[in-house]
């Protein structure tokens, strides 16, 4: 099972288009796949007995059941702000280590997506997000997709342009073998 996590918690999000897309290349490939939309996450997520495993919502403990422990691989798509990746990432990736941390991202094999709309296609939020996946004992394709400038390359019907589209159906591709 490849979970994709739209790594935003913003509503309607060209993030999330982008992960609804990705999710059915990876299901015209014929791959068990499936997408957790961090746009869902509910209010209890952050309080002051996250970090104790008896206090970890009921929510976490399902979307990680689910989502996380039961994935074999991982694609993390995630859009640039302030330079890096959204801080909803990182507090669900906190809120899910307080339980069952070495199955949640250990020898997992992560893909990384960046989403701007500038022309870095935020290189340095994958980087950095890398490193905590790797902390974690996650082992991340070493090749990144980026994709800037996602207003003129992408909107709700799909990818608009027909060179990038190849791009992201190589990189599937390279992460299915990987």
């Amino acid at each position: 099972m490849i979970t994709i996590i739209s790594g935003t918690n913003r509503k309607d999000s060209v993030t999330g288009q982008v992960s609804a897309y990705l999710l059915s290349l990876l299901k015209e490939k014929g791959l068990d796949s499936q997408l957790l939309p961090l746009e869902g996450l509910k209010g209890d997520l952050l309080h002051d007995e996250m970090y104790a495993e008896k206090g970890q919502s009921q929510q976490i403990k399902n979307l990680q059941d689910k989502y996380i422990t039961e994935a074999s691989k991982l694609i993390i798509i995630s859009p640039e702000y302030n330079g890096s990746y959204p801080g909803i990432l990182k507090l669900f990736i906190d809120a899910i280590s307080v339980r069952n941390y070495a199955s949640n991202f250990k020898n997992k094999k992560i893909a990384l997506v960046g989403v701007s709309s500038g022309w870095a296609g935020n290189f340095r939020g994958m980087d950095h997000l890398a490193e905590i996946l790797a902390h974690q004992g996650a082992v991340c394709l070493p090749k990144r997709m980026a994709l800037p400038n996602i207003g003129e390359n992408f909107d709700k019907e799909g990818i608009k342009n027909e060179k990038l589209k190849s791009r992201l159906v190589e990189f599937i591709d390279t992460f299915d073998a990987f």
